[in-house]
């Protein structure tokens, strides 16, 4: 109808009525005169050409105002998407800091176990029945996060996103379904059985430590792909260009940098975890180089935080060449601890060093006469 209506109106007034200059009038008439002549369209009245333009300008009304609502319904779909994704993924770090916290009681129970006789006495056997309670809650938690994950249901509406939020978002979601799997195995199996106490004791205990350490510290890592997955879900740049960042992604960006700060920074003792050294070299570069793109303010409060960056890249690639020199000898944590605490300058001596060592006694003698 309104189509119809519009039809029956002088273009001239309906063009002064929406404003437009009355050039773009005389232009139009102009090109519909050129069609009129390549065509050699034959019409007897030359008043038609002002309904012909206003049928057209119509047309093109019509269609805009349908591109419009099309584009506002899709947007709106992306949105409801981003806003679920965002609230799964932070649910499931709840969960995984969590897990992590337990993780991180066990390695200490586990080595206050490790190191005393058959449990005997009442709080002996209290800190073993704590430690079956804390493997029984990861488990648990381990099954929630599986079946809480809605991820794979979502693979219709997962084609609304954008190829940026999309990798960051399948990046996410991979790196946890192999770490699920990772910490299954450790409840299952690494960790001794509740109904076999003398696990405790046969067990050796720094391989027990290196598992932990490795699914705490990848845990960490996963905790900032998490963060970045909600800030750029939650990223609008048009909003951010005409009105200030949302508070929301601030405090998102202000997480992250604190979490991968925490991540980076040398343990000042063997026991704490995670462990810098054991940070996959793929994702340390890409958060660092996230962080460097969108996170330049928050980034700023810490004014050693490219120092640590670089000690951290020079600790983990020392770490691999040990291990390859010493023909994949097993470096003791202690070591490992010691060597990812040195300042970068002797970082790099160190891995100029290591190019002579045929043996662990080559390395810690060149520890304790360097360390001092």
């Amino acid at each position: 109808m309104t189509f119809l209506v519009l039809m029956l109106i002088d273009m001239k007034q309906l063009m002064g009525l929406l404003g437009y200059p009355d050039f773009l009038f005389s232009k139009l008439q102009e090109l519909f005169l050129a069609v009129h002549k390549i065509f050699l369209i034959q019409i007897p009245d030359k008043s038609i050409y002002s309904y012909l333009t206003t049928s057209v300008f119509s047309v093109i009304v019509f269609l805009c105002g349908n591109t419009l609502i099309n584009y506002f319904k899709y947007n709106n779909q992306v949105e409801e998407l981003k806003k679920i994704l965002s609230s799964l993924i932070d649910n499931q770090v709840s969960s995984i800091q969590l897990i992590q916290y337990e993780l991180i009681q066990i390695r200490l129970t586990y080595r206050i176990i490790s190191r005393q006789q058959q449990a005997e006495t009442e709080i002996k056997k209290n800190i073993v029945r704590n430690f079956w309670s804390k493997i029984a809650r990861i488990k648990r938690t381990i099954v929630k996060v599986e079946k809480d994950n809605l991820y794979e249901k979502l693979l219709i509406d997962r084609k609304l996103l954008k190829a940026e939020p999309s990798i960051m978002v399948d990046d996410y979601f991979y790196t946890l379904r192999q770490l699920l799997i990772n910490l299954e195995t450790l409840v299952e199996s690494d960790l001794p059985d509740s109904s076999k106490e003398k696990d405790f004791y046969s067990r050796e205990v720094d391989l027990i430590y290196d598992i932990l350490d490795r699914d705490i510290t990848d845990l960490g890592v996963l905790m900032c792909q998490a963060e970045i997955c909600k800030i750029v879900l939650l990223e609008n740049k048009i909003f951010n260009i005409v009105w200030k960042e949302n508070k929301e992604n601030k405090k998102n960006k202000e997480s992250l940098v604190n979490s991968f700060y925490k991540l980076i920074s040398p343990n000042t003792s063997e026991f704490e975890s995670p462990k810098r050294e054991m940070i996959p070299p793929d994702y340390l570069e890409k958060i660092d180089n996230f962080i460097n793109e969108r996170c330049r303010k928050q980034k700023s409060k810490y004014c050693d935080f490219s120092e640590l960056i670089q000690s951290t890249r020079t600790v983990i690639l020392v770490i691999q060449h040990l291990t390859e020199r010493l023909w994949f000898v097993q470096i003791p944590i202690s070591t490992r601890a010691n060597i990812s605490r040195l300042p970068l300058p002797i970082l790099e001596n160190l891995s100029k060093a290591l190019l002579y060592f045929n043996n662990l006694h080559d390395l810690e003698n060149w520890l304790s006469t360097n360390q001092k």
